[in-house]
């Protein structure tokens, strides 16, 4: 099964994109901030994960993601 992390801070929308992904067989875990989000992404093995950029922490989340050799992908305005 696929791992996911959700990284977002507005809790209707996390849970909304959550339960998408679980009803098409993912398994999901949701971080309500950027500190927890940074801690689950570089401790954790997700395949994706879903980031809020609008986060005070975002920027610290895309280091910490591309120095455990993960591949950032986002649009051009990030």
């Amino acid at each position: 099964m696929q791992r996911i992390l959700i990284v977002e801070d507005e809790v209707k929308v996390a849970n909304a994109v959550r339960m998408g992904l679980e009803e098409n067989g993912f398994e999901v875990e949701v971080a309500y901030d950027g500190r927890m989000g940074k801690s689950l992404a570089t401790s954790g093995d997700y395949d994706l994960v879903i980031l809020d950029l609008n986060l005070p922490t975002a920027t610290d989340m895309k280091s910490a993601s591309s120095s455990a050799g993960a591949t950032i992908k986002c649009p051009s305005s990030c």
